[in-house]
Parts: structure tokens; C-alpha cells; sequence
């Protein structure tokens, strides 16, 4: 166990993304192998090498910026499916708005007629019909 953590201090060892790139080259792999796409098969080998360089190396300051990357974007994608399906359950009695201004996504409530509608975050004030 000592030799083990001796080889891995001062490397990136296993981040959020490296969980990603393994999770979606099992992923890949498993497809590939039902689906008999060889193609498959190697692109899962190739990411799950590239997350194993990951994992390995000792560049720490630019696997950091990977992660914080992948991390960004992932916190994105989240927010956009938490966004659908607060509309999906309010599709009934509110309506969504970008701001024209600043683009925040604002919920007005439904069958109000022409309403003027004021962005919360920067005061854009602007009309709409719900």
C-alpha cells in the first residue's frame, strides 16, 4: 500500500472528470461489445487510456483547469434540465421569458393579457403576452 501511495503523491489521481471519462468509456465499451461495433470498442479504450493519463500525470495546474472545465459545463447542463423540468411543471400556470437585455430566464403566470414585465436581475423593463 506504501509503494502505491508513493507512486501517486504529486499526481492528479482520480477528479471528477477521470470518473466521467471511465463511467463513459464503460459505457462505450458495453455498447460496442452488444452492438458488435468494433469502432466502439477502440474509442472506449482510447478515452479510458486518455483518463488514465489523467489520472497519472503530474501537471496538476492543467488537469485542475480540465476539471474546473468539465465541471463548468456540467453545472450548465444541469441547470438547463433543472430549468425544463420547472417548465414542464408550471407549463399550466406560468410562462417563461429571456430578458432581451441580459438574457436571465424570468416565469410570469399565464392569462394575464399584455403584461410589462421587469427583469429581476439588471431592471430591463419590456412587454410581453402571456
Amino acid at each position: 500500500m506504501d509503494r502505491l501511495q508513493n507512486f501517486m503523491a504529486g499526481r492528479n489521481g482520480a477528479d471528477h472528470f477521470f470518473r466521467f471519462q471511465a463511467a463513459a468509456a464503460l459505457v462505450l465499451y458495453l455498447i460496442g461489445l452488444f452492438a458488435h461495433v468494433r469502432i466502439l470498442n477502440l474509442l472506449a479504450w482510447v478515452l479510458l487510456a486518455w483518463a488514465l493519463f489523467r489520472a497519472l500525470s503530474k501537471n496538476l495546474a492543467a488537469r485542475s483547469r480540465e476539471n474546473a472545465l468539465y465541471l463548468a459545463r456540467r453545472e450548465q447542463v444541469l441547470r438547463w434540465f433543472s430549468l425544463q423540468k420547472c417548465r414542464w411543471r408550471d407549463r399550466k400556470t406560468h410562462c417563461y421569458f429571456s430578458c432581451p437585455k441580459c438574457g436571465k430566464t424570468l416565469r410570469v403566470p399565464k392569462n394575464q393579457g399584455r403584461i410589462v414585465v421587469t427583469c429581476a436581475a439588471c431592471g430591463w423593463q419590456f412587454e410581453r403576452r402571456t
